[in-house]
């Protein structure tokens, strides 16, 4: 087994620098956040606009933007900063055969934070392997594209590569008796068309034996779709988030730009979009023939009637055209942005899109085409419904923002993993990453939050099941599945009789055709609630710290080796891996405790991601604790020995906690989405209620998981504390032991899971407390012997270390100052 290093960049005295990594903008972060306060006029959070003001530069708004940052987050302003945009750098080792030869999905990836050393590496190594096939020579491209050509679907192909040359590689077969195989293949990215639209592949060949000297076939192992100038600003209308909402706020825009001096037409194109097809017509394209002057400057004005007239684009009766384009492509800009101010890599796309409007097709794909359905073309639109689940029902795909974020997600996710720029590990080949498909790409999750809200296909499938029945996923609370509309939600606590997107119950209830939605479902609510929690804590600040954190957490996902496979298991490998990046994006490993001073970008609001796994009945707990397999325990999260581990030889324990203030009147609904406030409590309000989780109801037998009738591998009962001392010193309340169900089959009571509130004698220790001050709260959980200790601010059984969260008391229960 050997490592080839990634040749990076050396400095000036000769140390390694790593390959750096794109560096994420706070002022174009903050630019979504505007866009969604546009649809709150007079409900937007106290302080918002100079908070944004704040990110975006202004020195006027400093001040104040400084005190609430201070107060929400216990960090400054240029601290944050230096937290959203602070440089990273890799060095990735790809794992090689003695001859040099590459093997897929699998090295070590060893990062910094600029002005540190190497605090974390991650990646997977196979040290046991056979190779089932010779390695053989590049196949001529003929037989590749006649191999190509006979593939169901892909009607034609173009021989050239699209950004690297064939790569020989070791690819991970599905060939296996038991142990790991590899079988050498050639790796390309080409171009392929798919019912007259290009998509591009990323393919594995392996040549026949022997290779014929003309015309014959190579045998394709695997394939893998990946649908995937000078500009000017400009500005349209759009409709906030759909057409239902009747706003239709402006919105600026590049578009690309011509010669100086030169005129129009000036068209709905740039690095991103090449051009706009509206049902194969691309005469229908929007186009405006010169600058505008205005107090912006010069820029294109597609702010024009009947350019502008949102109302008579709802359906296909009103004959405009024009708005759905200018909407579609205003809105596809701004996710590119955001994308790009996260962290993407800056050539993202490498080629523009065409997107395709009013398709035959009542779907979308992600190939950027969007179909019309009947609902949108019927005399009753947008009022159309034959009362039951048929696709007629639906509407337009392309006037539902959640769509278009949804297949831009497709392509993004992709870029950050199995699609990466050939050079990503700075030198090419690199390997590429697993990546997300059988979670469908994490595709709604990205939707969720460029569209604020946790329900996807709210307006085009709103007609499904009765006219408005699923408007928003109200009426139905979303249809499962590969259906829409699709909600991203579980209750708190766990109600076993209707558990949502909560593991594994929503996998078990899904059909197996669609396990890759069912499983993006259950990843997308447990981010869901991740965002909603930091966005508790402030929501200006916590959207654009969510974002960028996923982004760089999903660089580093996926380096498994070999597949861990589809099935509760494998997904739930996945999934242990995406929250483990998460946390490392939070909370200090345990290793790297001399940086522990470095609170920029270490601060207290991990349990937001702990408690948000923990609610869709995910935790930082190996599957090698929940196996039943005793020998499988000496990972460093399992009890070591004995000790802890049950009569099934498991042990998960943990210790996730949230607070919830009580109070429904300061949380905010808007366009039927509800965002709780739980982190700001009323020094003489009501008191607030801790929930704390002690780990998973479920374990693993071979590679099923589902929650047990009898005890669970979860620790047995908690403790909490709650102090304004960090320390948990003197100034502190600690509620007894209090025991948690451990058994699923008592009913609906929730098992590993329980809640605490201060009794009022308690809670008087903090009411002469100053307005502003914090309430640092933990949980220590064990098993019935007391044994099996766990310490919320310690994830991963100590793995990692994090201060310890708090909730911040106000006079008002609000985040006043």
């Amino acid at each position: 087994m050997r490592l080839r290093d990634s040749n990076a960049a050396i400095d000036a005295k000769g140390h390694t620098l790593g390959v750096e990594q794109p560096t994420a903008s706070l002022s174009g972060m903050a630019d979504l956040v505007a866009a969604q306060y546009q649809g709150l006029e007079g409900r937007i959070p106290s302080g918002a606009s100079e908070m944004l003001d704040a990110f975006g530069g202004k020195a006027e708004a400093l001040a104040n933007a400084e005190a609430r940052m201070l107060m929400a987050r216990d960090m400054t302003l240029s601290e944050f900063r230096h937290d959203i945009e602070r440089k990273q750098y890799i060095y990735p080792f790809v794992q090689v055969d003695d001859d040099g030869v590459p093997i897929e999905h699998a090295g070590l990836v060893a990062s910094r934070w600029e002005g540190q050393t190497v605090t974390s590496v991650r990646g997977s190594l196979i040290h046991d392997y056979k190779v089932l096939n010779q390695r053989k020579p590049l196949p001529d491209r003929t037989l590749v594209d006649d191999a190509l050509r006979r593939i169901e679907g892909l009607e034609t192909f173009a021989g050239d590569p699209l950004d690297e040359a064939p790569s020989l590689v070791l690819l991970p077969s599905r060939r296996t008796d038991g142990g790991v195989s590899l079988e050498y293949a050639w790796r390309y990215r080409v171009r392929g068309n798919v019912q007259g639209r290009q998509v591009n592949l990323l393919l594995w060949v392996e040549p026949p034996d022997p290779v014929p000297p003309g015309p014959g076939g190579v045998n394709i192992q695997r394939f893998r779709p990946l649908e995937l100038r000078s500009e000017v600003p400009a500005r349209g209308r759009v409709w906030d988030s759909d057409p239902g909402t009747g706003r239709t706020p402006q919105r600026f825009f590049d578009v690309s730009g011509l010669k100086a001096g030169s005129a129009g037409p000036y068209t709905l194109t740039s690095g991103l979009v090449d051009k706009i097809v509206v049902r194969n017509r691309i005469e229908e394209r929007v186009a405006v023939d010169k600058l505008t002057q205005g107090s912006n400057g010069s820029f294109v004005d597609f702010d024009t009637d009947p350019i502008n007239d949102g109302f008579r684009a709802v359906c296909a009766g009103g004959g405009n055209y024009k708005f759905q384009q200018v909407h579609l492509y205003a809105t596809l800009h701004l996710n590119w942005v955001q994308a790009r101010a996260a962290g993407m890599h800056k050539d993202f796309p490498k080629e523009p899109w065409t997107v395709y409007l009013e398709t035959a097709e009542c779907s979308s794909y992600a190939d950027m085409s969007f179909g019309a359905c009947d609902g949108y073309f019927k005399k009753l639109c947008p009022d159309y419904s034959t009362n039951g689940e048929e696709a007629v029902n639906r509407m337009n795909f392309a006037h539902d923002n959640t769509i278009i974020s949804h297949e831009f997600a497709h392509k993004a996710v992709q870029e950050l993993t199995e699609a990466r720029p050939p050079e990503w590990c700075g030198k090419a080949p690199c390997g590429q990453f697993q990546g997300w498909e059988h979670f469908h790409d994490l595709a709604d999750a990205w939707a969720d939050h460029f569209d604020n809200g946790n329900c996807v296909g709210g307006w085009v499938a709103k007609n499904v099941g009765g006219v408005n029945a699923s408007y928003n996923c109200q009426g139905s609370r979303g249809h499962a599945w590969s259906s829409l509309p699709r909600l991203h939600e579980v209750s708190v606590p766990l109600n076993p009789a209707s558990p949502g997107a909560h593991f594994p119950e929503h996998r078990a209830a899904s059909p197996v055709a669609d396990h890759d939605y069912a499983d993006m479902q259950i990843a997308s609510a447990a981010l869901w609630q991740v965002r909603e929690g930091l966005r508790s804590l402030d929501p200006t600040s916590g959207h654009p710290q969510y974002f960028v954190r996923l982004v760089r957490a999903l660089k580093n996902t996926t380096l498994f080796g070999v597949d861990p496979g589809n099935h509760d298991l494998g997904m739930y490998e996945y999934l242990y891996d995406l929250e483990q990046e998460l946390v490392e994006q939070w909370a200090m490993p345990k290793v790297d405790l001399q940086h522990s001073s470095d609170r920029q970008f270490r601060d207290a609001s991990v349990n937001k991601v702990l408690a948000g796994f923990a609610k869709a009945g995910l935790f930082l707990v190996p599957s090698e604790c929940l196996d039943g397999d005793r020998e499988t325990n000496g990972t460093l999260a399992c009890a070591k020995g004995d000790k802890g581990i049950d009569a099934n030889g498991d042990n998960g324990g943990d210790a996730v906690i949230d607070v919830d203030d009580g109070v429904a009147a300061d949380d905010l609904t808007s366009d039927g989405v509800l965002f709780p406030e739980h982190d700001y409590v009323a020094l003489e309000g009501s008191i607030p209620t801790f929930h704390v989780w002690t780990g998973p109801r479920y374990r693993f037998r071979n590679t099923a998981a589902t929650p047990i009738s009898a005890t669970a591998p979860c620790n047995a009962r908690f403790r909490v504390e709650i102090s304004t001392d960090k320390t948990f010193g003197s100034a502190s309340v600690r509620s007894d032991w209090i025991p948690v169900n451990t058994r699923n089959d008592l009913g609906s009571a929730p098992a590993c899971y329980g809640t605490w509130t201060p009794p009022e004698r308690d809670w008087q220790c903090f009411h002469n407390s100053t307005p502003g001050t914090k309430l640092y709260y933990r949980a220590i959980t064990a098993n019935a012997d007391g044994n099996n200790v766990r310490d919320s601010t310690k994830p991963g059984a100590g793995l990692w270390v994090a201060p310890p969260p708090y909730a911040v008391l106000t006079r008002t229960g609000k985040p006043d100052l």
